[in-house]
């Protein structure tokens, strides 16, 4: 096999309730769908403990990944790790390309932004301007978990798993393309690409954006927090809240 999982969910931790009930909805359907195509798993750092190689893990999976999809939210933008996760994918989406000396990114795009929330006019074009962009706000407004009964939501848990049997089809003649995952790393926090898609940098009295690092409130070790990493053990809902 090209990959050793199929698709890493990546989403904003402590966002609510009925966000983590609908990843947990997506998770087990994502996992039922590609099981038709593929062998291997879906996950989210829920799957792994937290800990001092907690980010080394996260840089691996998503290494090993053949897709990222990308719940996102308005705060999605002010959680450094999120945006660690996506550049990583971003990262990769491009070497594995010039690896296949074929850019195939207009057609099998590795990041798929599924917009849980926020207003169309306010989200970033990193997100809108991606190839499976899919935006479902506005059936998230009363009951989240419902849209998983609908026949155009179903069709796309389809399309996403169509996609991943393309690029594992894509890659199946590619040898190594998880070489030197073990030792990836997720990009910091202080990278330029990184920095250039926080929405909340720090500002001066006077309002504009100071030249330093994101402040403390938006330098959140995750989509966990660093509350949370500093608390080996703790996944999900027993996490302490930050």
């Amino acid at each position: 096999m090209a990959f050793k999982t199929a698709c890493f969910i990546s989403y904003p931790h402590n966002a609510g309730k009925s966000v983590d009930a609908f990843v947990a909805r997506l998770t087990d359907e994502l996992k039922d769908r590609p099981a038709q195509f593929v062998t291997d798993p879906v996950v989210t750092d829920h799957d792994f403990p937290t800990g001092a190689d907690f980010n080394k893990a996260i840089a691996k999976a998503i290494c090993e990944s053949a897709c990222l999809l990308v719940v996102y939210m308005p705060v999605y933008e002010r959680k450094a790790f999120c945006i660690q996760e996506y550049v990583a994918m971003e990262r990769h989406q491009t070497k594995r390309y010039q690896s296949l000396q074929r850019d195939l990114s207009d057609k099998f795009g590795m990041i798929l932004p599924l917009v849980y929330a926020g207003h169309e006019s306010k989200i970033p074009k990193w997100i809108s301007q991606k190839i499976n962009y899919k935006n479902i706000s506005h059936a998230t407004i009363a009951d989240p978990v419902s849209i998983f009964e609908t026949g155009d939501f179903k069709r796309w848990l389809v399309e996403v798993a169509n996609l991943i049997d393309s690029l594992y089809n894509e890659f199946r003649a590619t040898e190594n393309v998880c070489a030197g995952c073990e030792a990836d790393t997720l990009p910091d926090e202080a990278d330029k690409e990184v920095l250039s898609r926080l929405n909340g940098l720090c500002r001066n009295k006077g309002g504009r954006e100071s030249q330093g690092p994101p402040s403390r409130l938006i330098r959140l070790r995750g989509c966990r927090s660093s509350r949370q990493l500093k608390r080996p053990g703790l996944r999900g809902s027993e996490a302490a809240p930050s």
